[in-house]
């Protein structure tokens, strides 16, 4: 039996599966991170909700942070799937990324921290505990690998430089980094002509010209569907309803015909591309989003739901009250 392992662990065949999938595991890590798609899995959940708000990191800092995270996993990827500087280089650094998280990990989880962890984004949830187990397999693999690989004396610095460089390359130019304008909100009381900030990212009408029910909507999104039908059921209720605009994000817009048609609702409405529906609404924020202006002014904000956490999840008994309150 002894006999045995050892001709299996000798096996090269063994050695390159175990290569494969660490390979896959790094190259999974990364695209997880950027699911369902990489402006709201990378900017909204793993740069703003893991790294600024979990982490404390500045705005800035977690943009060049994020991309180049992941661009290090894809580059650990291709890496170990070549023969260059594997045992000098790559194990070795590999396995110190993973310490390094597996620490972090740790002092979350002393912490009481159960949530997901961020480590495959939001398409694999990990608490902390898992993936400290899971961090501590792979870096039992590393180690064994780098014990059965000798050194590459015709190893390339130079091409081992120009993949990290192209791997960094692709994510800023496949995530293009963001700006840093917010919306902030005008609660003021009077009534009196201003620009909002929302003004600038709706094209297709005047959003700031009388009074205005500014929803944000994503087509898929049933939340979003149940507010747009209560929505409507408030407008055939109150007499001088304001006029609705929806802002739809540019995700399965095929969807939109309906989403509308299920709500009972003929809403004006545009599609917005999703880097300004992530600047203007998404990023601090979660569908369904609805927003009362008077003239610009912001006299009411909803955002999200009770099942995300949020404190100002919309109702149609909130909103019925503040109009018929007029």
């Amino acid at each position: 039996m002894k006999d045995l392992i050892e001709k299996i662990s000798n096996s090269l065949v063994f050695v390159w599966f175990l290569r494969v999938l660490i390979s896959a595991l790094f190259f999974v890590s990364a695209v997880a991170k950027m699911y369902p798609n990489p402006e709201i899995g990378l900017i909204k959940y793993f740069e703003i909700k893991q790294l600024v708000q979990g982490l404390g990191f500045n705005e800035i800092l977690a943009q060049y942070f994020s991309r180049s995270i992941i661009a290090f996993e894809f580059f650990i990827a291709i890496s170990v799937l070549l023969n260059n500087y594997l045992k000098r280089v790559i194990y070795p650094i590999s396995i110190l990324l993973l310490v390094a998280f597996t620490t972090h990990l740790a002092y979350i989880a002393i912490q009481g921290n159960d949530g997901n962890c961020g480590c495959f984004g939001e398409l694999i949830p990990m608490t902390p505990i898992e993936a400290i187990i899971k961090n501590i397999i792979t870096i039992l693999i590393l180690y064994f690998l780098y014990s059965k690989t000798s050194k590459n004396l015709s190893s390339s610095f130079r091409s081992l430089v120009i993949l990290m460089l192209s791997c960094l390359l692709f994510m800023f130019i496949y995530v293009p980094l963001r700006s840093n304008k917010k919306i902030q909100e005008n609660t003021t009381t009077t009534f009196n002509q201003v620009t909002s900030l929302y003004s600038q990212y709706i094209s297709q009408t005047d959003i700031d010209r009388g009074e205005k029910i500014l929803c944000f909507f994503a087509p898929g999104c049933d939340h979003c569907q149940s507010a747009a039908k209560q929505i409507k059921e408030l407008q055939n209720q109150i007499d001088d309803f304001p006029e609705v605009y929806v802002v739809f994000l540019d995700e399965e817009p095929e969807k939109i015909p309906d989403f509308l048609k299920k709500a009972g609702a003929d809403f004006k409405y545009e599609i917005m591309d999703i880097y300004n529906f992530m600047e203007v609404f998404l990023i601090e924020y979660d569908t369904p989003g609805i927003v009362y202006l008077n003239n610009g002014n912001v006299l009411e904000f909803y955002q999200g739901t009770k099942d995300s956490g949020s404190s100002k999840y919309f109702t149609p008994e909130a909103l019925k009250k503040i109009l018929e309150n007029r």
